[in-house]
């Protein structure tokens, strides 16, 4: 049974495709390339802004990465996280053998956004297995089909990711914001208020608002606020939703209300910002 933000997920995965924008065969979601591979240690990987969202798992040796100027190393058993749009530069320390794949389609982004995949450059996965499972059978499911844009593709792909999700949020916060995250997902058009989300996190508020600027740096409520900002500029670069359907889906009153929220954090009309950053055709 998927939990309340992948409940919420498949909503906006829903609602994201505009078919009369999409002309043909076109799967919201879709692997790019599945593989496992063993890089000579001279190759260097340079991506100035790349249009997918990637995984490279380290089985053996290890990957010196570097994220929009942030440098780390990525040791065997972790997953290095390859985000979209920012430049990122990676390169094999001595004899590396690992898993990779790439993740495209017109709701990449917003799904990436949605399911909180934007905040991590890398993560140990505590079921290796599981996740061996996830990497061998996206293989089959390619190299069974001519075309790898198909629907089960799609569906496998949709799955791959929310695993993922699960994994990086495992390893990054206490139960009781996991728990507090979740509700916020699932209760957007409620406009849920902090004593509902406390006690839906089975703590006290204030407790909570203390856990969240431990973890977070800030408060549930704005946490709320940029959760949907956040999901709003990804449904604005790469669907072609309308802005009132983005407004009602968020939990907004209105299209009123959204604007004059988006604007203030984003000195742009969020018509000006799709102008600006979008990513589809």
């Amino acid at each position: 049974m998927l939990d309340k933000k992948s409940q919420f997920s498949q909503e906006i995965l829903r609602q994201a495709i505009n078919p009369k924008s999409m002309p043909g065969e076109v799967f919201p979601l879709h692997f790019l390339w599945v593989g496992l591979d063993k890089p000579s240690p001279r190759l260097i990987m340079r991506r100035k802004k790349p249009l997918f969202f990637g995984l490279e798992w380290i089985l053996e040796g290890q990957l010196k990465c570097d994220i929009d100027g942030h440098t780390f190393i990525v040791e065997p058993g972790e997953v290095f996280v390859k985000p979209i749009g920012v430049p990122h530069v990676y390169q094999a320390i001595g004899k590396v053998l690992k898993y990779y794949v790439a993740f495209s389609g017109p709701c990449i982004d917003a799904m990436i956004h949605t399911l909180g995949l934007n905040r991590s450059s890398k993560f140990k996965p505590e079921n290796s297995e599981k996740l061996t499972e996830y990497f061998e059978h996206a293989l089959h499911i390619l190299a069974q089909e001519k075309k790898p844009m198909h629907q089960l593709a799609s569906l496998y792909a949709y799955e791959f990711l929310l695993y993922i999700a699960s994994c990086v949020r495992q390893t990054l916060y206490p139960e009781q914001i996991l728990r507090a995250m979740d509700y916020i997902h699932s209760n957007f058009r409620e406009r849920p208020n902090l004593k509902k989300i406390s006690s839906h996190a089975g703590t006290s508020a204030t407790q909570l608002n203390r856990l969240f600027h431990q973890y977070l740096n800030m408060s549930p409520f704005q946490f709320l606020i940029n959760e949907r900002l956040d999901l709003a500029k990804g449904m604005l670069r790469s669907t072609q939703m309308p802005i009132h359907s983005i407004a009602d889906t968020l939990g907004y009153s209105d299209m009123m209300q959204f604007s004059a929220q988006f604007r203030q954090y984003e000195k742009l009309a969020p018509r000006d910002y799709r102008k600006q950053n979008t990513i589809i055709s």
